[in-house]
């Protein structure tokens, strides 16, 4: 499978009409018309797939040639104008180029000229285990610029992860270098790029809790993105504090873990407005206070 600078792959020309000097030049690339196709059961083993891309790749490191070894999968489709779907009982494959050296995929796959599904994927790899159902709406993969209509689309999205550990994936994703927490995370989401609502967030971090709801705005833009959450519960521990680097220096107190708290928190990348109610083990603390981040940390805080 090769990738040239511009994204077009050598799969994606095979399946792309030829043009026909009687037709009328069709606007834009079509994918040819596709043959009906049902297979009850295909299975691969020990097969080798080798990816190579000269595509540049935002916040991605990944190695000019990918080779995908010791592939062996089950599964089952069918393959026609209308519809295509995919059933896939078992994939495992290996890596050994990346940190991630193995991976275990099953799920269902389903598109159509409006829809994009990825139904019931569990996802796993030495160190990670994911759990996902997502739909994307007005997608049409026989239509030309996929890219361009999934950020145009609506979609919802319900997560579980079992265990994400953000270290494994840091060769291929560098900014993830910093974070060596494991987390658990349950999230149910639904809208667009321009508007997300985050029905639940719940993120667990050895002793640190997020359990939150809300929206966000304009999430492609580091600029522009904006969000206002409900939130029901944080608690946050020590590690999580050094980890993340939330002081420059480390304060004197350190029971953060016996600290719960709950309010209103909306902002941006760059300035944050939190009205928050802490609950140290005895007793209520009413925290006003915004915080700044353009240059260096500013703050406005309000105690009651």
């Amino acid at each position: 499978l090769i990738e040239d600078g511009e994204g077009t792959s050598n799969l994606r020309i095979a399946l792309t009409k030829r043009e026909v000097m009687d037709e009328p030049e069709p606007e834009g690339e079509v994918l040819a018309d596709l043959p009906r196709i049902y297979l009850t059961s295909l299975e691969i083993e020990q097969g080798t797939l080798t990816y190579a891309s000269k595509r540049p790749m935002n916040g991605l490191s990944l190695p000019d040639t990918l080779t995908v070894e010791n592939i062996n999968a089950r599964t089952s489709f069918e393959i026609n104008n209308d519809y295509l779907f995919l059933n896939l009982f078992e994939f495992y494959a290996q890596t050994p180029a990346l940190k991630a050296a193995s991976w275990s995929l099953t799920g269902q796959f389903y598109a159509d000229e409006r829809f994009l599904e990825f139904n019931s994927i569990r996802l796993d790899t030495p160190q990670n285990s994911l759990q996902f159902t997502l739909i994307f709406e007005e997608v049409d993969i026989k239509k030309p610029e996929l890219e361009q209509q999934i950020l145009d689309s609506e979609f919802r999205a319900n997560i579980q992860a079992g265990k994400i550990a953000l270290q494994e994936f840091s060769d291929i994703l560098p900014a993830l270098k910093p974070y060596h927490t494991e987390l658990f995370a349950e999230v149910n989401l639904d809208g667009n790029f321009s508007e997300i609502h985050l029905n639940r967030l719940d993120l667990v971090m050895d002793q640190s809790r997020v359990l939150l709801y809300g929206k966000l705005n304009d999430v492609l833009d580091r600029d522009a993105l904006t969000y206002d959450f409900a939130v029901d519960y944080i608690r946050v521990a020590q590690k999580e504090l050094d980890a993340f680097k939330i002081f420059r220096e480390k304060p004197q107190f350190t029971d953060w873990h016996k600290l719960g708290m709950s309010g209103k928190v909306n902002g941006s990348l760059s300035a944050v407005d939190a009205e928050l109610t802490i609950r140290p083990p005895t007793g209520n603390i009413h925290l006003d206070t915004k915080l700044d981040f353009t240059d260096e940390l500013k703050y406005d805080v309000k105690l009651e």
